[in-house]
């Protein structure tokens, strides 16, 4: 069962004409005092000549990359924010205010789907051209390409709170899939418009219970090959009945799957 989709980490670019410029700066006035859950920092860092950052919700915006380590920077965009969840649920007001200005775009950004289930459940299609890289124990792994500006993140989300921050959460389960895209420079699209995001969700074929699609298959042989794909997804096809019985099993399971764009636009937290 889906518990909630999310926006976890966003990362937007913008490249301002002259006159958008001169309102950015006229609009952030770096000597005044916006709280202590700010910090500004005027001289930046070797890259960006200035950095906001805030704590709690976190984003930081950088502003103008440098002409030597930035120079390449420079040349595409102006100006970095780099927003998480809370930030990106409840926008400050001075993030407001900045984002009015410009044509803001999307440099990355990592969709979340949390599932009540255990990790064991599920299952994901893997293409031959996709590479399978699992994270340490657990059945965490990544399925990516060596082009593709999209990837999948599967893991537990349940023990990695655990783990990682202490965090001890009452659900008996809880499994994370992350759709990470960071789309190529000449793509990068409008914050505007999400609809392109449906071309990288429509590469991940994910479906929620396994046993369902087990259950799909008519053929003996097919329900076969797949608990031996469950193991193994880089199996030999050659020992399970060749193309016909992959093609088969690939077509219940895109059937079996869950409309991933589906679920974002109906539940997401993007409030642009």
């Amino acid at each position: 069962m889906l518990k909630e989709v999310s926006i976890d980490t966003l990362n937007l670019v913008c490249k301002f004409t002259k006159d958008q410029k001169e309102e950015m700066y006229n609009l952030i006035d770096f000597q005044k005092d916006y709280g202590e859950k700010y910090a500004f920092y005027w001289n930046g860092n070797k890259v960006y000549k200035h950095i906001i950052h805030s704590v709690k919700p976190f984003f930081m915006i950088f502003f103008e990359p440098r002409v030597g380590t930035g120079l390449w920077t420079r040349s595409h965009y102006d100006m970095l924010i780099l927003l998480q969840r809370e930030a990106i649920e409840d926008i400050p007001t001075l993030l407001k205010q900045v984002l009015e200005i410009g044509d803001w775009r999307v440099k990355r950004v990592d969709i979340a789907f949390d599932w009540s289930i255990s990790i064991n459940e599920h299952f994901m299609w893997k293409n031959g051209n996709v590479k399978k890289e699992t994270i340490k124990e657990n059945q965490n792994y990544y399925l990516y390409g060596e082009r593709n500006s999209s990837r999948a993140v599967l893991y537990d989300k349940k023990q990695q709170l655990k783990s990682k921050k202490n965090i001890v959460i009452q659900d008996r389960y809880l499994t994370r899939l992350e759709i990470r895209v960071r789309p190529k420079l000449k793509d990068q699209p409008s914050i505007l418009n999400m609809e392109w995001l449906k071309k990288h969700f429509d590469k991940f074929i994910f479906v929620e219970d396994a046993s369902r699609l087990s259950r799909s298959l008519t053929k003996d042989e097919d329900k076969k090959a797949f608990r031996a794909l469950r193991r193994n997804s880089s199996m030999d096809w050659s020992k399970y009945g060749g193309d016909s019985v992959k093609r088969r099993i690939r077509d219940q399971a895109k059937k079996n799957a869950v409309n991933l764009y589906g679920l974002f636009s109906g539940n997401s937290n993007f409030p642009l």
